[in-house]
């Protein structure tokens, strides 16, 4: 019977599911995994289970301990534990460390969890004053009260620095939010705002990797209770990190992809999609997850605080007293020696590349380290506890992307400066993952946008109308596949999968240039006019130009697959074989020597099994240092017997001149 003045407190086993009951938190088990020396590594307690037992635990049990497990799988590579299969077994290895004879304020008793032999977390636990387990587990008085790894109130320091002082950087002030925005005043009951873009302030923006399909997202279907009700309570731990940092910086309105572009709707991402470019320049600042591999991890990690069962040792009465063990994460120190090379999931993402480009200002969060960057400074806010160096701003170039004074018009020494930079930006993303790969164009159009803006140049499907010969010589630095969607056209880097590299004609050393094809023609059509810089329905090319067939016979061919020399694969280090047509080419050295090998686009024109054919187009020729001839080109594809229509598979250099060169006619060709 409920006697009514008492408060009912749930016991140290209430919050703990049946399998962890029988399983870590039965006396023994629990016992077994106690550690009193450090360097005990082989003493733990294990079991095996599965995650479908752990999810059921979490959700329906509301078990603390198979909180853990879940958020520990969140914070490891997805290379490790890629299947969400409730059937899916994982062992469990759980490691509790209390050195004997040391004092309190010297060490931090603690929790370490495994998973597949994986240390996958680390908790200081404690007990609270009066608390059964406090005898052996102490108070920890020392770490308990300990500041979070990241200093908000130094971020707004930097952050006003910044504004201030730097002639870099733009002085912040209030800009219209974004179409949806979340409210971040109670970060305990965020609310999604519509602004209908007539309303001004200050916003943070997100820069995360997914990481997996997100369960709370923005729909049609929901938008109605989200802006009504506020959003739900289970939201992926880096959105509700993401909240808490806004509402610590100040800040009121943060904008995040997930739920502020409605998933479900193409209409709604194409009208989004268009602004992102302004949506970024214009954020008060980005708040960059450099370390999350998916967005159910998070990046304030000791932020919360959690309960568990902690068994006492008794020898009289065993098992019989179950005090209560206080855990707080624990982010191992960062290591700043060595060859070992944290894993920085941002990085690798290809949408997260114009966002970091971008941004004015970022805060990038690596526990347990932070930096505040900007355009014209960088510095890293870790504390000294964490590994942390005070050695105050750090001078970083200023990139030429945003140069206020190449706003107002570009001048002739400029423009090798901004090719230069669109190379560098352009190689740097082409190489990054992207979960949809029609997405090539799409998730590097902001940058595009922001170029254009300063060269007024044309944009072709990737290309530029002004450089359009040099960058048709880009180079793939991987034969894979060819996409089987399109995405772009064959003679745009967009239309392949990995990276690319572009053709730098300073590096050529270029004296002379004495043929080049003629630009005809180009149309490009975007998926929605809205979007033009975006998603490509279809593309072609016309070129005025030399056009032969590839073997001086005019007959089809294969080509023969060789091993690359070593020391032969310049800055290509996974290519491993060339490839080489037949006798009787027209790429052939006049010494009669072998023509050189080249690395395909894609595996398209790599077919052994058939004969294709292939054309050489010449798109320049020319002198360089010394007096030495070269020609560059592409190797193409007929579409179309019938037609002058072709399909791009390599690029050609050659550092001599065929003889048939000169003598080869010019017509229009179409490439598409």
């Amino acid at each position: 019977m409920f006697t009514a003045g008492l408060v009912w407190t749930p016991g140290p086993l209430y919050f703990t599911c049946e399998v962890c009951k029988n399983g870590p938190f039965n006396y023994e088990n629990f016992r077994s995994a106690i550690v009193k020396k450090d360097e005990d590594y082989r003493t733990k307690y294990t079991y095996t289970t599965t995650w479908g037992d752990i999810y059921y635990g979490m959700k329906y049990e509301k078990c603390n301990f198979c909180r853990l497990l879940r958020r520990a799988r969140e914070c490891l590579p997805p290379i490790w534990f890629y299947e969400d299969d409730p059937y899916r077994k994982v062992t469990v290895g759980l490691r509790i460390i209390i050195p004997a004879h040391k004092e309190e304020s010297d060490v931090t008793h603690r929790l370490e969890l495994q998973l597949d032999d994986h240390h996958a977390a680390e908790y200081g636990i404690y007990a609270v004053e009066g608390n059964i387990a406090s005898k052996e587990i102490g108070l920890g008085r020392h770490f308990r009260n300990s500041p979070s790894y990241v200093d908000f109130e130094k971020v707004k320091q930097r952050i006003d620095n910044c504004s201030t002082n730097h002639d870099t950087c733009p002085t912040i002030k209030e800009t219209t939010l974004p179409t949806r925005v979340i409210d971040c005043a109670n970060p305990a009951r965020p609310l999604l705002v519509e602004t209908h873009r007539k309303t001004k302030g200050h916003y943070t923006t997100l820069s995360y990797t997914w990481g997996e399909d997100q369960k709370q997202k923005l729909t049609e279907r929901n938008i109605g209770t989200y802006l009504r009700e506020g959003l739900p309570t289970d939201l992926p731990q880096t959105i509700t990190d993401a909240i808490t940092a806004t509402h610590n910086l100040n800040i009121r309105w943060l904008w995040v992809d997930a739920f502020c572009i409605l998933q479900d709707s193409d209409e709604d991402k194409l009208f989004e999609l268009s602004d992102m470019a302004r949506i970024y320049l214009e954020s008060y600042i980005t708040l960059s997850v450099l370390s999350s591999f998916r967005a159910s991890q998070g990046f304030l990690p000791d932020s919360t605080e959690t309960s568990l069962p902690f068994h006492v040792s008794h020898d009289k009465n065993p098992g019989g007293q179950v005090g209560t063990m206080k855990m707080l994460y624990r982010i191992p120190p960062r290591i700043t020696h060595g060859n070992f090379d944290p894993p920085e999931p941002l990085r690798q993402r290809a949408w997260c590349f114009q966002e970091t480009i971008l941004a004015p200002r970022r805060l990038v969060f690596f526990p347990p380290g932070a930096m505040y960057s900007c355009r014209g400074y960088e510095e890293d806010l870790t504390r000294q506890e964490h590994g942390g160096r005070d050695e105050g701003p750090q001078r970083i170039p200023v990139t030429d992307l945003f140069n206020e004074q190449k706003r107002r018009g570009i001048v002739a020494r400029d423009d090798k400066a901004l090719r230069r930079l669109w190379s560098s930006l352009l190689e740097r993303y082409s190489s990054r993952y992207m979960t949809q790969p029609t997405d090539k164009l799409v998730a590097f159009s902001s940058v595009a946008e922001v170029y254009q803006s300063l060269t007024k140049d044309e944009y072709l499907a990737g290309l530029w109308r002004h450089h359009l010969i040099d960058d048709l010589l880009w180079r793939s630095r991987f034969m894979n596949p060819r996409p089987t969607v399109y995405r772009a056209p064959t003679w745009s880097w967009a239309s392949i999968d990995g990276g690319v590299t572009l053709y730098d004609p300073d590096a050529e050393e270029i004296q002379s240039v004495e043929y080049e094809a003629t630009f005809v023609a180009c149309k490009v059509v975007p998926k929605s006019h809205r979007h033009p810089l975006g998603e490509i329905e279809e593309a072609t090319l016309q070129l005025k130009a030399k056009c032969v067939t590839l073997m001086l016979s005019g007959r089809k061919c294969r080509f023969i697959e060789k091993p690359v020399p070593p020391g032969m694969t310049g800055n290509m280090e996974n290519l491993q074989s060339t490839w080489v047509p037949p006798n009787g080419n027209c790429l052939q050295r006049p010494d009669g020597g072998e023509t050189r090998g080249l690395l395909f686009d894609s595996k398209e024109g790599s077919s052994r099994d058939q004969d294709r054919d292939f054309h050489v187009l010449v798109l320049r020729t020319g002198r360089k240092r010394r007096e030495h001839a070269f020609m560059a080109g592409l190797l193409l594809l007929k579409e179309d017997p019938t037609k002058e229509t072709y399909r791009r598979v390599s690029m050609i250099r050659l550092d001599f001149l065929p003889d048939w060169v000169p003598k080869a006619p010019l017509k229009t060709i179409t490439i598409l």
